[in-house]
């Protein structure tokens, strides 16, 4: 197939790429759009400044906590030819989070399509100097050592308990927060 030029193929590919119809893939739609808006979401949060995020895997047992199996990456790993991804992070207790990712290239073929070939060109030039900087920050990351940022059991929040949930909005306990689950699909006309 040809890269998908709707939203509803981009459904169809995501699902043959799960393996649909030799396998069953067992989601809703709703699940779906969800995680195509997520994936949206994330690409503008993060590409509108220029900023790349790289995903490696690695699965952890309890060997590598006492071996050098670990391995940090601090380059982008090869993905030829891959237009998009799901990734799927499994957490303790069967907390699982996945999101949907779209290519560079098809996510500026949206933004080409959304706002024309010479605003897309002009963010390009204005994005030059960011790229700059962005390497120029990474290069002096990669220059620490690495160091874990997660303890574990620490400031675990236990959904039975501390949140409470209603058709608008998910109320956290612990900090006193509101968050609204309400909203419509800004992203239509990218599609």
């Amino acid at each position: 197939m040809a890269n998908p030029a709707n939203r509803e193929q981009l459904i169809e590919y995501c699902k043959r790429k799960l393996g649909e119809p030799v396998l069953e893939v067992n989601v809703d739609d709703d699940q779906i759009e969800d995680r195509i808006d997520e994936a949206i979401q994330y690409w503008q949060e993060y590409n509108s400044d220029a900023v790349y995020k790289t995903y490696v895997s690695y699965q952890v047992t309890a060997d590598d906590v006492y071996t050098e199996n670990l391995n940090f990456v601090t380059e982008e790993l090869p993905c030829d030819n891959k237009h998009y991804a799901v990734l799927n992070s499994k957490g303790f207790g069967g907390n699982n989070a996945s999101a949907l990712i779209a290519s560079k290239l098809i996510t500026l073929q949206m933004l080409e399509k959304k706002h024309g070939k010479y605003a897309l060109k002009q963010w390009q030039c204005l994005n030059e100097k960011v790229e700059q900087s962005r390497e120029a920050f990474k290069d002096e990351v990669l220059k620490q050592p690495p160091h874990s940022r997660y303890v574990f059991g620490e400031h675990v929040t236990e959904g039975i308990t501390d949140l409470e949930f209603t058709k608008e909005a998910i109320f956290d306990r612990t900090n006193d927060k509101m968050i609204s689950i309400t909203s419509e699909v800004p992203y239509k006309d990218y599609f």
